[in-house]
């Protein structure tokens, strides 16, 4: 007997691809990803110094009036809602989607904040599409 050798998992069919092409061959387009329905969270990365933690929050296209800023017991809490993007430049009824990855609608993200800040002198400015928020420590 002869041994036969494969890679790992290459002796079972792969369902998603084929599929996947019938979709795009069957709509004339592109696969597209539409996003969920429900409340998205936007991505942070928070920073410590000495005296105060820096959260800043990716929300890009966002007007500040949109967003909110919460410090509610040990959480900070960040909600909003954002338009989706659309091409300025073309007619409404000129456009379709073939790929939608940028989030839209209603957010929420909340921070547990483990150590006492100075509530009273919380900041936040809105810069190129990021929401820095300032949390001086107490």
């Amino acid at each position: 007997m002869k041994p036969v050798i494969t890679a790992a998992g290459s002796g079972f069919p792969n369902f998603a691809d084929p599929f996947k092409s019938w979709v795009e061959d069957l709509s004339g387009r592109s696969y597209v990803r539409f996003s969920p329905t429900d409340v998205w969270q936007p991505n942070v990365n928070v920073y410590e110094s000495s005296d105060a933690f820096l959260v800043c929050v990716d929300l890009a296209g966002m007007s500040p009036d949109a967003i909110t800023v919460e410090a509610i017991d040990n959480k900070l809490v960040i909600r909003g809602a954002r338009t989706p993007p659309a091409p300025s430049d073309l007619p409404p009824g000129d456009v379709s989607v073939h790929l939608m990855e940028i989030d839209s609608g209603a957010f929420r993200r909340e921070i547990e904040i483990r150590r006492a800040i100075r509530q009273n002198e919380i900041g936040a400015r809105y810069a190129d599409g990021l929401l820095w928020i300032t949390l001086p420590k107490a």
